[in-house]
């Protein structure tokens, strides 16, 4: 039966320009840098992309494997087991990836030095780009929300705007401080895709999965569970 065609059509397109960002981020960031830098920059660029690609990887992993849970408490609408996924997951990925993303930055140099003695000089700007899954893992799985409630033409406004960002930004940044400048505009791009989606996610479902809300619920869960136990024990 083709009878959905118009809207698994309609869907399809309107999650491309997401797919540009989420899988070929990466090459964007150096087709944009390559019209400005030279090539043996575009090089460091490329392996500090790479490196930093692993850690975006595993927190995506995260949010794939706790997904169907995510959906099917959405489906039920129930609030309680929604806010406690959220908050599990997002203490997952974010502190794993503060921790895993610390240590690569630690140990930048060395790293890159294995390449060659001539990337070393690479290592500010892994610094800058471990910003991307630092983002993904501070914010939250918005584009999930927004895709699994069906709102994915806020998903499109959202790729655009931070495409289109990344795109101006990481040239106009690259022609002024180079190497560093392609890595910070990369970052305001993809930091505009995120806060775009965070932002559409609170106005629209009134969900907020980032880090910071889920401090601010495991420090209530932790609340009432002292408050129960002193009761118990008067």
């Amino acid at each position: 039966s083709f009878a959905g065609r118009k809207i698994w059509l309609q869907t399809g397109f309107l999650l491309t320009a997401s797919l540009v960002i989420t899988e070929y981020f990466q090459d964007v960031t150096l087709a944009t840098a390559a019209l400005v830098l030279p090539a043996a920059d575009i090089a460091k660029l490329a392996i500090a992309l790479r490196l930093v690609g692993f850690v975006s990887f595993g927190l995506a992993a995260v949010s794939i494997a706790v997904s169907p849970r995510i959906t099917q408490a959405l489906a039920r609408n129930d609030a309680g087991e929604l806010a406690r996924l959220l908050t599990i997951s997002a203490h997952v990925k974010f502190w794993s990836g503060l921790l895993v993303g610390g240590v690569l930055v630690a140990v930048a140099e060395p790293v890159l030095g294995l390449f060659g003695p001539e990337y070393v000089d690479a290592a500010p700007t892994l610094g800058w780009l471990i910003l991307l899954p630092l983002l993904i893992a501070a914010i939250g799985p918005n584009e999930m929300l927004l895709n699994i409630t069906g709102k994915q033409r806020y998903i499109f406004r959202s790729a655009l705007g931070g495409l289109g960002v990344a795109m101006a930004a990481i040239p106009g940044f690259a022609s002024l401080f180079g190497l560093q400048g392609a890595a910070a505009g990369a970052v305001l791009g993809y930091a505009v895709w995120e806060l775009m989606n965070y932002a559409n996610v609170r106005r629209l479902l009134k969900i907020d999965a980032s880090i910071v809300h889920a401090c601010k619920h495991t420090a209530q869960v932790l609340t009432r569970i002292s408050r129960e136990r002193r009761r118990g024990g008067d």
